[in-house]
């Protein structure tokens, strides 16, 4: 078959097309190729964790990658590692932090940095708070320790040692001390130490130490061990107690500025002729303080307390029954005392004129009296400020009735706080109930 012409040049043009458009696909391919290898891809940031989660105060942390960083050209990355703590940069470029470096409260982060040899990519991260491994749980107590009494059998010339055979286990592994007491057929004794000295025992008696376990929160059950003392033939007197001591603290009328002093007016008697000591306890409105001498200086003590001294007679075997004498602290209210601020208040066309600026205080140990006169009428008077309350009163019945009241407290010898009230009623023209919170300071 013949072609004409026409379809020899239809033929041509749909050659040529096809021959261009290849031409075209081949440059394209060829430019992106060579635009890709002109351009570095950085690696994406990988994904972070720290190890262990949650974290404690004795552990080492570890930064791990949990998804590793893709690179769209294939290259070869590597992984740069930084700490930071508490949010400034450490010199610390591993994977691990030591348990040395770290402490409770602690806010570490790891960032890892991946690099493709061209260009960094963006770091991973993670975050981790340091706790202690106990906090917030409730302490588990010490269990009872194992106790045995040395020499067995044991005889009044003995030395008795208390000795632990198995020791107490703490779940929180906490440091455990031990706490040593002595009974004397069923009673306390007041011994703590783990030996009890033969002038303590005698035949016959029978002597229990109780050892209870401490781990610095909790105190853990006792663990105990009892033993006979043997007759060896010796006889011992009984001990007799030594009697009660009269006791008596001085001055007997004690101000803030005053020191207390404990003072034996009548000693003990003991009939075995037994050197006795003393023991001193006080008491600060019934709660025992940690004072144990003789003497209570006047800076310990305040207006209005209660103080209380326990003399209890020891003759070296037993305690005999204790003294005690107490008193209040006092103040010496009498004297005169600035005030603040100044009292002033006018009303009924001067009828009612306050003005004052200072107040003098007469206390004769029962009566207190306040000057000057109140708005020109009397006095303010009540029961005496020694116990360190002040609650005192005037009144005027008229055609205008007027109370006057200061009602308050001594805070130390020189210096008073209260409120001073003003009422009125009856035909009192424009005057209204008014008060100030003054203070008082001793001139």
């Amino acid at each position: 078959m013949s072609l004409d012409r026409k379809s020899l040049s239809v033929i041509g043009a749909v050659f040529l097309i096809i021959t261009l458009f290849s031409a075209y696909m081949i440059f394209s391919n060829i430019f992106k190729f060579s635009e890709q290898n002109g351009r570095n891809t950085p690696p994406t940031d990988p994904i972070i964790i720290i190890s262990p989660s949650p974290s404690y105060n004795e552990d080492r942390l570890r930064c791990s990658i949990l998804l590793p960083s893709t690179d769209i050209d294939n290259d070869s990355i590597t992984y740069s590692y930084k700490w930071v703590r508490n949010g400034s940069v450490t010199n610390i470029e591993l994977e691990t932090v030591s348990a040395t470096e770290t402490s409770i409260g602690d806010i570490w982060q790891c960032f890892v940095t991946p690099f493709d040899g061209q260009d960094y990519g963006d770091p991973g991260s993670d975050t981790t708070v340091i706790q202690e491994r106990f906090q917030g749980l409730v302490n588990t107590p010490p269990t009872a320790p194992e106790v045995s009494l040395t020499p067995d059998p044991a005889y009044s010339n003995d030395t008795i040692t208390c000795t632990i055979l198995v020791p107490s286990f703490d779940l929180e592994n906490d440091s455990i001390s031990y706490h040593y007491e002595w009974f004397k057929n069923k009673s306390v004794t007041g011994f703590t130490g783990r030996n009890l000295s033969a002038i303590h025992t005698k035949s016959g008696e029978e002597w229990k130490c109780v050892v209870t376990p401490f781990d610095g929160t909790d105190y853990g059950s006792s663990g105990n061990a009892l033993i006979l003392i043997q007759d060896d033939g010796i006889p011992l007197p009984e001990n007799s107690l030594p009697t009660r001591p009269e006791v008596t603290i001085v001055p007997d009328f004690a101000y803030t500025h005053d020191n207390l002093t404990c003072i034996v007016i009548t000693p003990s008697i003991d009939a075995d002729n037994d050197s006795i000591a003393y023991i001193y306890e006080w008491f600060q409105n019934g709660d025992l303080t940690n004072e144990t001498g003789a003497t209570i200086l006047s800076n310990r003590t305040g207006v209005g307390e209660e103080w209380k001294c326990v003399v209890t007679p020891f003759d070296g075997i037993e305690y005999g029954n204790s003294g005690n004498d107490s008193l209040i602290i006092q103040v010496n209210a009498s004297g005169t005392y600035s005030l603040s601020p100044i009292i002033n208040y006018y009303c009924a066309y001067g009828i009612v004129n306050l003005y004052y600026t200072s107040f003098t205080f007469v206390d004769t140990g029962t009566t207190l009296t306040v000057q000057p006169m109140i708005n020109g009428g009397g006095y303010m008077t009540g029961s005496t400020a020694s116990n360190g309350v002040i609650d005192v009163t005037f009144v005027y019945f008229g055609g205008c009735d007027e109370i006057y009241s200061l009602i308050g407290t001594f805070i130390d010898e020189d210096t008073w706080q209260a409120t001073f009230i003003a009422s009125y009623s009856g035909m009192c023209f424009d005057c209204s109930y008014v008060s100030w919170i003054v203070t008082g300071t001793r001139v």
